[in-house]
């Protein structure tokens, strides 16, 4: 019991870790991304997000390893074999190598091809695209290296250099966005070559971090033929997954292109910058329960993996919603402050890719357990052929309404269609997760939660005139909507008594009795 308590006590300490580090990120980068868009303009802005996304497209394959890096990397350390552990690391470290060489001669003949001769890019700047690409491959080179460093540091549960590097490189950004901005050279070269050296300095501290502290990372031991068909193979179909995903995302990136041209690429950016960053209140818990998760499943606990997909999903979803539904209600005024010029249509493409966030929210989680049996190959190919088919969807909803904003709509079945596949996969490996449970104690009342505090907010938001007081009242109406809501109808009551607990032992109410 002492070491549950523990463990539940890092989770805590791991994402209140994580959200210092999210806040701070936050409020930098939005305030970045109003210099970067200052610096490039409109349409170069759309341009470097244009070709820069491309280069996602090879992207995939190194994160489809990540997956499986980290994945095999904690379940080393869950039945605690240091011996599988070296073997792991440096069978992954010498396949990430071969990937780099293959990643390298792809990108620089396909890649290379496509962008200079399929995408619709003004000649003046097409030396400048070139400039774009190649930076973006440099980063993404350097990346793939990095991968099973940053696995290693996350699968030891080492946060606090994770939310350090992660900080240092959202502070560079702000940097070379002010260089840009007072440079005499060209903007988008500049930026493009500066931010390939954040990936430089990213793989540094994490090799020399990993160098230092991990024993298994100081020598490369002959690989493990065994782990390595296992690695490529788990790999294998998350690539499948990862590459249909964005292929699908960035395909609908290159349709907006070829209807609407770089402006509404801007405007993509612009809304793709928000939902990234809000989007980090997913990923902070997704990064701070998913060691704990794969460990209590290798271990066979699990009861406390259940416990843990559950108590995770909720904060995570609550967290979603506390932010994004103000923002959704007051995001035409919060981009007026924040943009010194907003491209048309990044409001409402914005506000989508929000929902879809709230949609995300309930995935990543149930995923984990997936991940952690190593059977991902069904659930895989299932969210894969989704991804193909909305490839085609996206096509010819832009073909037949020449709206983007119904693109973006239909978009919205894709985390839905993947809530319930994963659902339906994590019941099929954990028999004792309870997927009515879940939907009925989590998913259904978050989403009444969300949909009564959405309504009440642009109806208030409707009544006041000063914008400001508007939205002081929008987020103060959201939280405790949200707040009272949840601890009420999602939050279990064990959860409950302890949060009474812990708050009465902080503000001194009282004698507090021990709670376990």
């Amino acid at each position: 019991m002492e070491q549950l308590d523990r463990s539940n006590k890092r989770i805590a300490k791991n994402a209140i870790l994580l959200y210092v580090r999210m806040f701070v990120i936050m409020c930098v980068s939005f305030f970045t991304s109003r210099m970067v868009l200052m610096a490039l303009g409109v349409s170069d802005y759309g341009l470097f997000n244009l070709v820069g996304g491309f280069i996602v497209l090879f992207n995939v394959l190194s994160n489809a390893l990540s997956t499986g890096t980290s994945r095999f990397i904690t379940y080393a350390l869950g039945v605690n074999d240091e011996g599988l552990i070296s073997r792991t690391f440096s069978t992954a470290v010498k396949v990430h190598l071969v990937l780099v060489v293959i990643f390298l001669v792809l990108s620089e003949t396909i890649g290379l091809w496509f962008v200079n001769t399929q995408l619709v890019i003004d000649a003046d700047r097409m030396v400048a695209a070139n400039y774009v690409f190649q930076a973006a491959v440099l980063s993404t080179a350097v990346g793939i290296i990095q991968i099973p460093y940053n696995s290693l540091v996350v699968s030891h549960e080492h946060f606090n250099v994770f939310a350090f590097v992660e900080i240092a490189n959202t502070l560079f950004k702000l940097g070379i966005a002010y260089v840009t901005l007072y440079s005499a050279l060209d903007h988008l070269c500049l930026y493009s070559i500066l931010y390939s050296g954040i990936s430089v300095f990213t793989l540094l501290v994490y090799f020399f971090f990993c160098r230092r502290n991990y024993k298994e990372s100081r020598s490369l031991v002959k690989k493990d033929r065994g782990i390595l068909l296992q690695l490529l193979s788990f790999s294998g179909w998350g690539l499948f997954n990862n590459a249909t995903f964005v292929a699908s995302q960035q395909g609908l990136n290159v349709f907006l292109n070829w209807f609407f041209g770089t402006l509404i690429n801007a405007a993509a950016g612009v809304a793709g910058q928000v939902q990234g960053i809000l989007y980090t209140f997913i990923s902070n818990i997704t990064t701070a329960f998913n060691p704990p998760i794969i460990k209590a499943y290798a271990s066979k606990d699990y009861l406390r993996a259940d416990r843990l997909v559950s108590l995770g999903v909720a904060a995570s979803a609550i967290l979603t919603l506390l932010i994004s539904l103000p923002v959704i209600v007051k995001l035409e005024f919060l981009m007026g402050l924040w943009l010194y010029k907003v491209p048309i249509g990044a409001v409402v493409i914005c506000q989508l890719l929000l929902v879809k966030n709230m949609f995300n929210s309930f995935n990543p989680l149930p995923y984990t357990i997936i991940v952690a049996s190593g059977k991902i190959k069904m659930t895989n190919i299932l969210c894969g052929v989704i991804s193909i088919l909305m490839l085609g969807i996206d096509y010819l909803v832009l073909l037949w309404t020449h709206s983007y904003v119904m693109a973006f709509l239909v978009g919205l079945i894709q985390p839905f269609s993947s809530t319930i596949i994963y659902l339906y996969y994590c019941k099929k490996y954990m028999v004792s997760f309870r997927v009515r449970a879940f939907i009925m104690r989590i998913y259904l009342p978050l989403a009444l939660i969300a949909i009564f505090t959405y309504y009440v907010c642009t109806y208030l938001s409707g009544l006041i005139n000063n914008e400001l007081l508007g939205l002081c009242v929008v987020f103060a109406t959201s939280t405790l909507l949200i707040s009272v809501s949840s601890l009420t109808f999602v939050i279990d009551t064990h959860v409950r008594l302890k949060m009474w607990h812990f708050a009465k032992r902080k503000l001194g109410i009282g004698g507090v009795t021990n709670t376990n």
